[in-house]
């Protein structure tokens, strides 16, 4: 299995507007994202990313379950 690591900087970019820097960081203190690190620098797995930013999406309610709330 080939893993594609970024840095920190480079998972911090315009590609992934919610991971911010400081973010990251804030995940990695408190170890609610997986990561590397390799001579003193955080690298994440690009998968692992992916797998956040997926796991933290809502759903809309079913259009159903709105109507019923309505009437």
């Amino acid at each position: 299995m080939s893993r594609r690591l970024v840095a920190l900087a480079d998972a911090a970019s315009a590609e992934r507007p919610w991971a911010t820097a400081r973010y990251l960081r804030r995940l990695v203190a408190t170890r609610r994202i997986p990561f590397h690190k390799i001579a003193g620098r955080i690298w994440f797995d690009v998968a692992d990313l992916d797998a956040h930013e997926e796991a933290r999406r809502v759903e809309p309610p079913a259009l159903r379950q709105v109507r019923q709330r309505s009437a």
